[in-house]
């Protein structure tokens, strides 16, 4: 009887861990990787298309998950910065109509935001600035249309 329940208990770690042989995901979800090395994200797929809104948060200076969105899915992605370093970079880069850009940082209240210096040069940050609600964004964007996706935070 104890061995039956010490293996009983072994079952139970190893499924509960992900490493049963003998247990098999019951949902399967589309998913793709988009971006590149530095800027890679997995996603869910379902309900991206032509239709949806993704909002994407800190986008530093790399884009190509967000324009990955907008080649594959042809959705809008608008995306948020409040980096001086990030905003110079944008500027000067050539991107799709369907990728705008709003040098404001997500935060639970509209306003000035405080932000840390990064722990080395070479990260990006910034000591003030604008802030927004992911709603009060969406309202002042045009969408009437609810984000089809979470917000993808991004920290360098």
């Amino acid at each position: 009887m104890l061995i039956r329940l010490r293996r009983r208990l072994r079952r139970v770690l190893r499924q509960l861990t992900g490493r049963d042989l003998w247990t098999a995901p019951e949902i399967r979800i589309p998913k793709a990787r988009l971006g590149s090395t530095n800027a890679e994200w997995c996603i869910a797929t379902g309900g991206l298309g032509p239709d949806a809104v993704v909002y994407c948060a800190g986008i530093g200076t790399d884009v190509t998950f967000d324009v990955a969105l907008i080649e594959r899915f042809g959705c809008d992605v608008h995306a948020v910065d409040p980096t001086p370093r990030s905003t110079d970079w944008i500027a000067g880069q050539a991107l799709p109509d369907k990728f705008k850009f709003y040098p404001l940082g997500f935060a639970g209240h509209d306003g000035a935001l405080e932000f840390s210096p990064p722990d080395r040069d070479e990260h990006v940050s910034t000591p003030r600035r604008g802030g927004a609600t992911p709603s009060s964004l969406c309202r002042s964007s045009g969408s009437a249309r609810s984000p089809a996706t979470a917000v993808t935070p991004r920290s360098i």
